[in-house]
């Protein structure tokens, strides 16, 4: 999460919070504007709890730093085991290129005794997954396969 100067304070009088993130003042009744707002003001999404945490100087742990490189793809090599052996249908796995995504999948398929891998997997190329094509994912529901999407953006 992006560190921004937030301040808000709540009014009982006239039932709005006052807010200023990045310097930039606002009033409002609404926890959805405020939301707005600073996803606007910073580029960033957060909810409105997260956002009144970071007003009072707590700081929210983040995935990246709550699990290491390793965990993270432990979680991934479980849940490729877990397609393999048929306890999960399918499994979509996203995230820029280069990570070792692929790599990951092909090594936990071929421990598991799977010697040909391009059966079961499926390779997306996309630009943004905030709006998939109907037909994006049709190639995935028919077999148990692993799908390894890489975001370009």
């Amino acid at each position: 999460m992006t560190s921004a100067d937030v301040t808000i304070n709540y009014n009982k009088s006239t039932a709005k919070y006052a807010c200023s993130i990045n310097g930039k003042k606002f009033n409002s009744g609404k926890p959805a504007y405020i939301e707005y707002m600073y996803r606007k003001l910073t580029g960033t999404k957060a909810s409105f709890q997260t956002i009144m945490n970071m007003a009072e100087g707590k700081v929210e742990e983040s995935v990246a730093t709550k699990f290491d490189i390793n965990k993270r793809f432990g979680f991934v090599e479980q849940l490729v085991k877990m397609v393999s052996t048929g306890v999960q249908a399918s499994a979509i796995i996203t995230g820029q290129g280069g990570l070792g995504k692929t790599y990951t999948v092909q090594k936990t398929l071929e421990a598991a005794g799977y010697t040909d891998c391009q059966t079961w997997l499926t390779f997306k190329l996309e630009q943004s997954l905030t709006r998939p094509k109907p037909t994006q994912w049709l190639r995935v529901t028919r077999l148990p396969r692993v799908c390894i999407v890489h975001c370009l953006s």
